[in-house]
């Protein structure tokens, strides 16, 4: 289920960038390949979509008018820390590039974008968010079964044990 209570039919991309060309050439070809796309034209756009919406993915064009899509990085971290970010430029520049995966992005594409190296790419960026889910799913899950809260017992002696727990269970020390 995603922020608005409602389940995910197929993986949902947003695709951020000014070239009207490119935005509607990238959102046809994943489209094809299954994927639910939004686009939007620039970042302020683009964040108004993403605080309504959840998306698996945002592709982000690294110079827009406005705010920059490096700048747009932090702001979208901040609506949901788990947004995985594929930049995009046709600038070529690996500078902009390191600072935007600096910022928190996944990884970039140079334009012209290859579609079929970019699927591959958003295939690894989504299976990485699916294990990450899960692996925080399944940590969750082994906490909750072991926490001690969980033990049964009144009497004096288990109220002692239960004492002595809480004073170590926070440090890295051996208990022996």
């Amino acid at each position: 289920m995603n922020k608005l209570g409602r389940k995910d039919m197929s993986k949902s991309i947003l695709v951020i960038d000014d070239d009207r060309l490119i935005r509607v050439q990238m959102s046809d070809s994943l489209q094809e390949k299954g994927y639910d796309v939004t686009m939007a034209e620039d970042a302020e756009r683009g964040l108004d979509i993403l605080r309504t919406r959840n998306f698996d993915l945002v592709i982000l064009d690294i110079i827009l008018p406005g705010m920059s899509g490096i700048e747009a990085i932090s702001k979208m971290k901040e609506i949901d820390p788990d947004t995985i970010i594929i930049m995009i430029t046709g600038h070529g520049s690996n500078k902009l590039a390191m600072e935007a995966i600096d910022a928190g992005a996944y990884d970039y594409f140079t334009k012209p974008i290859k579609m079929d190296e970019m699927e591959i790419m958003i295939k690894r960026a989504l299976e990485k968010r699916r294990l990450e889910k899960e692996l925080v799913s399944l940590r969750e899950k082994l906490k909750s079964k072991y926490e001690f809260e969980r033990i049964i017992g009144k009497s004096g002696a288990m109220q002692e044990v239960f004492e002595s727990i809480n004073k170590v269970v926070g440090t890295d020390i051996t208990v022996l």
